[in-house]
């Protein structure tokens, strides 16, 4: 539930702490946008984005500047995604984290893949790459692919699949990767190898 950050956004709203209620207005942001509700997340953020703090954090605005492109993007509203996320891309760049930045670009690059412009989004996918760590790497590598998969060039996606298997870091980014694997074979009708991967993400 959202009753503990409510109660702390009421206390810095009273307290008039901007730094802390712009973090605030940011979880609950969060909280609704984990119990589905993008609307309230949405105008959590843009409230955060209205508060003013006497100095800046670059990686907290890079993050909600991030989260509201990716809430448009899953609404198809790509005019306001996109330069949402270009600034993401560039507050997180002022913060140094490039963590950060990958999931920004990949996240641009999901725009652009939803609006059938492959070759922009493989762009930014490959961008993202060069930003990428551990936690971010294989998520890129296995959508990267599917772009691939959508200009029907099999042998570069599954290039890219495999190399997302072994950039894998934990049990979650083992199932998508396996799965996405399985799919890829079960689409071009190589049923052992589609069975071994499907199975490899089912365990």
């Amino acid at each position: 539930t959202d009753s503990l950050i409510r109660e702390a956004t009421t206390f810095y709203e009273q307290k008039k702490a901007p730094d802390r209620l712009m973090l605030a207005y940011y979880y609950m942001g969060r909280v609704s946008q984990n119990l589905g509700d993008a609307l309230r997340a949405q105008e959590y953020y843009l409230k955060a984005l209205g508060v003013k703090p006497p100095k800046p954090d670059n990686n907290l605005l890079g993050l909600i500047y991030n989260h509201l492109g990716a809430l448009y993007t899953r609404q198809r509203v790509y005019d306001k995604a996109l330069p949402y996320l270009d600034k993401a891309v560039a507050y997180m760049e002022k913060a140094g984290n490039q963590r950060g930045v990958s999931f920004a670009l990949r996240n641009i690059a999901r725009a652009y893949r939803m609006q059938k412009e492959i070759e922009k989004a493989i762009n930014n996918y490959k961008k993202a790459l060069e930003k990428a760590d551990d936690i971010s790497r294989s998520s890129i590598l296995v959508e990267l692919s599917s772009c691939y998969t959508d200009l029907k060039e099999g042998d570069k996606a599954l290039l890219y699949l495999h190399e997302a298997l072994s950039s894998v870091s934990d049990s979650i980014s083992f199932y998508i990767t396996s799965l996405a694997l399985g799919k890829f074979y079960l689409n071009t009708h190589q049923l052992d190898s589609a069975l071994y991967y499907l199975q490899q993400s089912e365990q």
